[in-house]
């Protein structure tokens, strides 16, 4: 199996970590496969990954249009009603995941820091 860093791999992909089996469910998280242990590892963290799972299909990267991010932003606006958050604190909430995401979206890729 190859080997990659964590940071790489795509949350939901499977992986094997001292010999067990891990979903990442986080950017530095990771949850053992059948159980509910959960890990923290850097993204420098050399895992193993199968052939078949290297690349999820429909993850791939594409160019994102601006209906479709105001239709991301729409959902979040709705999964955020499900939080036991009041109004001003709501909108605080959706603004402040608007800007983190945006500003993911606008910061040149680089190279991970171990």
């Amino acid at each position: 199996m190859p080997e990659v860093r964590f940071g790489k791999l795509a949350h939901g992909q499977h992986f094997v970590w001292r010999n067990r089996e891990w979903t990442k469910i986080g950017p530095l998280l990771a949850q053992r496969k059948g159980r509910g242990d959960t890990v923290m590892l850097r993204r420098s963290t050399l895992v193993e990954v199968r052939e078949s799972q290297m690349r999820i299909p429909g993850l791939e990267p594409r160019m994102v249009s601006p209906e479709e991010l105001g239709h991301l932003f729409r959902e979040i606006a709705l999964l955020a009603e499900k939080l036991p958050l009041r109004d001003p604190e709501r909108e605080v909430f959706v603004a402040e995941v608007r800007e983190h995401f945006l500003a993911v979206m606008h910061t040149p890729q680089t190279k991970e820091s171990a």
